[in-house]
């Protein structure tokens, strides 16, 4: 089943660019100077653009892959992104 998503998503596949705000973390498992978790809590999140090919949407997230080989057999990274972190999306298809 899954050689078979991955090969249709190679024999017909959707170009998306997606534009999001990215989560992050400050600190780490010792304590952490307030002032430095202040400046954290103000600051925004990077903007990421993500391109590729659309493998997969759901009504919360999209699913995008930037490399498929052509037998399905397997792929490269895969971008879960969920919905409400995108700014902008378009279609490249």
């Amino acid at each position: 089943m899954a050689e078979e998503w991955l090969k249709g998503n190679f024999d017909n596949p959707r170009f998306i660019a997606v534009w999001w705000g990215d989560a992050f973390c400050r600190g780490d498992a010792s304590w952490t100077e307030a002032e430095d978790l202040y400046e954290a809590s103000q600051q925004d999140p990077s903007i990421i653009l993500t391109t590729g090919v659309l493998v997969g949407e759901t009504g919360t997230q999209l699913s995008i892959m930037s490399t498929i080989i052509e037998d399905g057999s397997a792929g490269g990274q895969i971008h879960i992104i969920p919905k409400g972190w995108i700014i902008a999306r378009r279609d490249l298809t």
